[in-house]
């Protein structure tokens, strides 16, 4: 037998005798009856789990942030081949629940479990590794065997690691998101002790705060207490706490009747709910954000370009509008849609006149605009993959007018992914008949030339070089091309490159007024750069040569030679 079926044999040798031990002389669990804590813990046969060995001291469990210390026990269910032992190595291991650093199983499996406790688990594909499996030791789409025994887990419930702030879970509330900053949080809190006596009639306040990376303690609005904070960023909708604070973090919460005499030491414990929260997305770099009121179905949203999308805003009837076909006027909206699930509900505000509605005059406008939108439903548009080469071709045609039409408009980056769409449809064109590919080809080399034009117009000379480039390596004398990475050579201080560039397409096009133009620049650019260069290493070899005979000796004088 080899050593790895030795070691599996000893394994199943220990939990069998274990197992037969079981449940004499053990504490009865009694834990709360909403925590499954055997069987199927995930309700879809992902986790699956039987307990070996009871725990005798305790049926609290550890909570999500909790740094927990464990020993297993791995195996394949297919064969039994062992691919991992904690005890094999003698050292525990130790991670923190839900932090993403185990597969998903083990979060809910540890989640389960009191300490001392041993138990087997079951997971299925979809909680471990998936598809992709986990070469060489695990193969994919591999049901896994977990013996775990939680050893011990350090509580996040002292929140500052000072005794100032004890969390106590009452209820875990639902799903498995926490806030995020800049999420708007819907909160109650209550005064419901102090000094360990319940205060009568406690009056609960309920407040909004927004999530902020640290909490604000100045004077100014809004004011949110440290303890409350660190308690809601691990907090669940739903979710409802008490903490123990002592004087100096219960004085924070101004708007309770806590102990405010210096010499009052009393703790006060305050209850915590987070009822809901709004989360809200950042987008076109904070020109746009999107608050929502309420989740839709789903993770899918609606592409960018080509999605038909039904919404109603601000309480109007509902309309049908296609995401990219420049409709919609107001271009805020169009971002903000293409980041909506369907059902959701969510007020968008937009901040900068470039995003708001075109229809609206400049000097009529007020911002932020703010609008109440609902996606109601949507349909993706034909995906490049799913077209045959006619339909591909005609496509592409068809974003070529609608990213023309944009761009001439003023409105660059709206036009962008129309282009971008062009180039993708054709990057690989094995599938398109020979007597496609010259109109596709063409189709791609004008997109790449918008593209760069795009970009020159976002001052973003690499992407510029890049398109160009790719043009240049079918047509070594594209005008447009040789033109504007000539610009993008010159933004960049390439005036050698930028003028060769010129010169061959003047070559090409002598009566090109804008490339003359253009290379008179880059001329008097390169005779200015020769002159700060002759200035610069004129007064570097100064400095050199001064530096030289500073550090020359003196020579020694003549010894005068005694008279006679």
């Amino acid at each position: 037998m080899s050593d790895m079926a030795g070691k599996q044999a000893e394994m199943h040798d220990r939990s069998e005798t274990t197992s037969a031990a079981s449940v004499d002389d053990v504490m009865e669990d009694t834990s709360p009856p909403s925590m499954r804590t055997e069987g199927d813990l995930t309700g879809d046969g992902g986790v699956v789990k039987r307990v070996v060995r009871r725990s005798k001291t305790s049926w609290e469990r550890p909570e999500s942030g909790d740094e927990v210390s464990v020993h297993y026990v791995g195996r394949l269910q297919a064969d039994g081949t062992q691919f991992d032992s904690s005890r094999d190595r003698d050292e525990p291991f130790e991670f923190k629940l839900d932090s993403g650093s185990v597969i998903k199983g083990w979060d809910v499996a540890v989640r389960s479990m009191a300490k001392g406790e041993l138990a087997e688990f079951t997971i299925a594909p979809a909680y471990a590794y998936g598809e992709a499996g986990a070469p060489p030791n695990i193969p994919p789409d591999a049901t896994l065997v977990f013996e775990i025994e939680l050893l011990s887990w350090k509580s996040v419930r002292d929140l500052f690691q000072d005794g100032g702030v004890i969390r106590k879970t009452i209820d875990e509330g639902s799903g498995w998101e926490h806030p995020r900053d800049g999420d708007e949080l819907l909160v109650h809190y209550q005064l419901v002790a102090v000094g360990g006596q319940p205060v009568p009639e406690a009056t609960p306040i309920t407040r909004t705060y927004v999530m902020e990376r640290e909490p604000n303690l100045s004077g100014t609005s809004p004011f949110i207490p440290r303890a409350l904070h660190r308690t809601l960023r691990g907090m669940k909708k739903g979710a409802v706490a008490r903490l123990e604070c002592r004087a100096e973090y219960a004085r924070e919460f101004r708007d309770l009747p806590v102990p405010t005499a210096d010499d009052d030491d009393r703790s006060s414990t305050i209850e915590v709910r987070l009822e809901k929260w709004f989360t809200t997305k950042t987008l076109a770099d904070g020109q746009v954000t999107v608050k929502t009121l309420d989740e839709g179905d789903g993770w899918e949203r609606p592409n960018e370009i080509d999605a038909r999308c039904t919404v109603a805003i601000n309480g109007e009837p509902e309309r049908e509008l296609v995401l990219g076909d420049g409709s919609i006027t107001c271009w805020g909206l169009e971002v903000a849609l293409s980041r909506m699930k369907k059902g959701e509900r969510a007020q968008v505000t937009i901040h900068d006149a470039a995003y708001a509605d075109a229809a609206v005059p400049r000097e009529s406008l007020s911002l932020p605009m703010v609008y109440e939108v609902v996606l109601r439903s949507f349909t993706n548009g034909q995906q490049t993959y799913e077209m045959s080469p006619e339909e591909k071709l005609a496509a592409a045609q068809r974003h070529k007018q609608l990213g023309n039409a944009l761009f001439k408009q003023g409105q660059v980056a709206r036009a962008q992914p129309h282009y971008d769409f062009i180039v993708n449809a054709f990057n690989y064109d094995s599938d398109l008949p020979p007597e496609l590919k010259a109109q596709a080809a063409e189709l791609v080399r004008a997109a790449r030339l918008n593209l760069a034009a795009v970009y020159d117009k976002q001052q973003r000379p690499d992407k510029v070089l890049e398109m160009c480039n790719k043009v240049l390596e079918h047509e070594t004398s594209q005008p447009k091309a040789l033109f504007r990475r000539a610009g993008a050579m010159a933004q960049r201080g390439d005036y050698e490159g930028a003028e060769r560039d010129l010169r061959r397409l003047l070559e090409v096009e002598p009566d090109n007024a804008a490339a003359a133009r253009r290379l008179r620049e880059v001329k008097r650019a390169l005779r200015e750069q020769d002159r700060r260069d002759k200035a610069f290493f004129s007064s570097m070899f100064r400095h050199a040569h001064r530096s030289d005979k500073s550090q020359q000796k003196p020579e020694e004088p003549a010894t005068a030679t005694p008279s006679a």
